[in-house]
C-alpha cells in the first residue's frame, strides 16, 4: 500500500506488486521466455566482465530481436550512443549484440586515438612555436649583443665590454683580434 496516499487518489491508482530483478545476479533465474533469457544473458554478462566476458560466453553470437537491442542499450547504459543506434536501422530483424558492441568499441577507440592524435600535434605544434620563438629571441640577442660588443672594441678595455655585455672575456678578447 502506498505511504500517504489522499483517498481520492487510491481509487485511481492501482496497488499492484511488483518483481524487480539485479541484472547482474539473475544467472540463477530461469525464464520461460527464451528471448527474455537471452536479453538478460547478454546483459549480465557484459555488466559482470565488459566485452570479453560477454565475448567468451555462451551469448557471443545471441541474436537479439530490435527490442531487445534497444532494451539491452538502455540497461548498459549506452541508448545515447549514435553508432549504438544506428546499428538497430542497418541490421535486419535480429542483431548480434556481441558485433554491435564490438563495432561500438572500435569506433569509440579509433575515434579516440584521432582526438588524442590532432591534441597531441596541436599540442606539438604550440610548443614547437614557443620554444622557436624563445631559441628565436635568444639569438636575436645574442647577435645584438655580440654586435653591440664589436662597435665597443675601439672605445672600451676588453674588462669593461665584458662586464657591460656579460660576454666571457676570453670571446671578447677574440673578437678584438678578428676585427683589429
Amino acid at each position: 500500500m502506498f505511504v500517504d496516499m489522499p483517498s481520492k487518489l487510491l481509487n485511481i491508482v492501482s496497488d499492484y506488486k511488483m518483481n524487480l530483478i539485479e541484472v547482474r545476479t539473475s544467472g540463477e533465474l530461469k525464464f520461460s521466455n527464451p528471448e527474455l533469457e537471452s536479453l538478460f544473458g547478454v546483459c549480465r554478462n557484459f555488466l559482470n566482465g565488459g566485452f570479453d566476458m560477454l565475448s567468451n560466453s555462451n551469448y557471443a553470437n545471441t541474436k537479439l530481436s530490435k527490442e531487445q537491442f534497444i532494451v539491452a542499450g538502455q540497461i548498459l547504459g549506452i541508448k545515447n550512443s549514435k553508432l549504438f543506434l544506428k546499428q538497430i536501422e542497418l541490421e535486419a530483424e535480429e542483431i548480434n549484440m556481441c558485433q554491435a558492441l564490438q563495432d561500438l568499441i572500435s569506433t569509440s577507440e579509433a575515434r579516440g586515438k584521432a582526438e588524442g592524435e590532432a591534441k597531441g600535434k596541436a599540442e606539438g605544434k604550440a610548443e614547437g612555436k614557443a620554444e622557436g620563438e624563445a631559441k628565436g629571441k635568444a639569438e636575436g640577442y645574442a647577435k645584438r649583443t655580440l654586435e653591440l660588443a664589436i662597435s665597443l672594441l675601439d672605445v672600451l678595455t676588453d674588462d669593461i665590454i665584458a662586464l657591460k655585455t656579460e660576454l666571457p672575456l676570453e670571446q671578447i678578447q677574440s673578437l678584438r683580434q678578428q676585427y683589429q
